[in-house]
C-alpha cells in the first residue's frame, strides 16, 4: 500500500520464547521432550555408564541397584546403558527414513502436481499401489525379502513412507500452481524451476514438514516392532524393540528388562505427537 509516495510494509514478524510458550503449550512440551531425547542419542556413549554390549556373566539378572540402576540382562549387559545408546539406535533410524520419505515423496508430488500428465499418472498409480497394502505387511514382507539389517531397514521404510509424502505435496501443488501468484510469475516470463522451487515450494512444504513430526511416531514403533519379531537391527547392537522381545521371557520375575525400554518408546512416541500437534496449532493460528 502507498501513501503519499511512500510504500508501506508489513513489519517482519517477531518470534520469542514467550510467544511461543503462551501461543501453544503443546510446542513447548514437545520441543523439551524431543530436545531431551535427542540430547540423549547424541551424548548416549558419553552419559552411558557401562558398555552396552559387554556381558558380564557374573551379574547375570541383577536388579536395579547402585552399580546398575536399572538392572542386568540375562547376559550381564547394563540396561541403562543398553536403552541410552538404543536411543540413538532407534531415533537415527527413524529420523533419517523419515528424512528420505519426506525428500523423494516431496520432490515426486511436486513434479507430478506441477508438470501433471503422463508423469502425474504414473506416480499416483504407483502410490495407489503401494496404498493398497497395510502398512506392516508391506514392511515386514520387504524386511523379509530383503534381509535383515540396517540397508534393508531404510530400504523398507522408506519405499513404503514415500507415498504419503508425494500425495501431500501433489495435493497442495494442484491448488498452489493456479493461484494468482504463481500465474503472475509465469506471465513475468520465469522459468518452471524457478516458479517451482521459488514460489510453490515454500507454500507447500508445511504440510509435509507437520506430517513428518507424527510420522516419526509411525516410525519408531515400526523400528520396535520389526526388532521385536528379529527383522530389524541385530545383536549385539541396542535396540528397543529387541531389549523388549529379551525382556519378555522375564516378565514374571525381571518385568523391568521389558518395561523401561517400552516406557523410553513411549516417552519418544509423546515428545514428537507433542511437536506435531504443538507446530499444526500454530499454523493454524496464522
Amino acid at each position: 500500500m502507498s501513501v503519499a509516495g511512500q510504500t508501506l510494509t508489513a513489519p517482519p514478524r517477531r518470534w520469542s520464547f514467550t510467544r511461543i510458550v503462551t501461543r501453544s503449550w503443546t510446542l513447548t512440551a514437545g520441543v523439551i521432550l524431543v530436545g531431551l531425547v535427542v540430547g540423549v542419542a547424541v551424548f548416549a556413549p558419553v552419559i552411558a555408564p557401562h558398555d552396552p554390549i559387554h556381558q558380564n556373566l557374573t551379574h547375570l539378572l541383577q536388579s536395579p541397584g547402585p552399580g546398575h540402576r536399572l538392572g542386568t540382562d540375562q547376559f550381564g549387559r547394563d540396561v541403562l546403558s543398553r536403552i541410552l545408546v538404543g536411543t540413538r539406535t532407534d531415533l537415527e533410524i527413524a529420523l533419517g527414513a523419515t528424512f528420505l520419505a519426506v525428500l523423494i515423496g516431496g520432490s515426486l508430488g511436486l513434479l507430478a502436481g506441477y508438470v501433471g500428465g503422463v508423469l502425474d499418472t504414473i506416480v499416483m498409480r504407483v502410490v495407489d499401489v503401494v496404498m493398497a497394502f497395510p502398512f506392516y505387511v508391506l514392511i515386514i514382507t520387504l524386511v523379509f525379502v530383503l534381509g535383515s539389517g540396517l540397508a534393508s531397514l531404510y530400504a523398507a521404510l522408506v519405499g513404503v513412507g514415500w507415498v504419503s509424502y508425494a500425495r501431500i505435496v501433489r495435493g497442495e501443488t494442484l491448488i498452489a500452481r493456479n493461484q494468482d501468484y504463481v500465474v503472475a510469475a509465469r506471465q513475468t516470463g520465469l522459468s518452471g524451476r524457478r516458479v517451482l522451487f521459488r514460489h510453490i515450494l515454500p507454500n507447500v512444504i508445511t504440510q509435509p514438514i507437520v506430517y513428518a513430526m507424527s510420522d516419526v511416531v509411525n516410525v519408531v514403533l515400526t523400528i520396535v516392532t520389526l526388532g521385536f519379531l528379529g527383522l530389524g537391527v541385530q545383536p549385539p547392537t541396542p535396540e528397543w524393540g529387541s531389549m523388549i522381545a529379551d525382556g519378555s521371557a522375564f516378565l514374571t520375575t525381571h518385568w523391568t528388562l521389558a518395561t523401561f525400554p517400552a516406557i523410553a518408546v513411549m516417552i519418544t512416541g509423546f515428545g514428537f505427537s507433542l511437536l506435531g500437534d504443538g507446530i499444526a496449532e500454530v499454523i493454524e493460528g496464522e
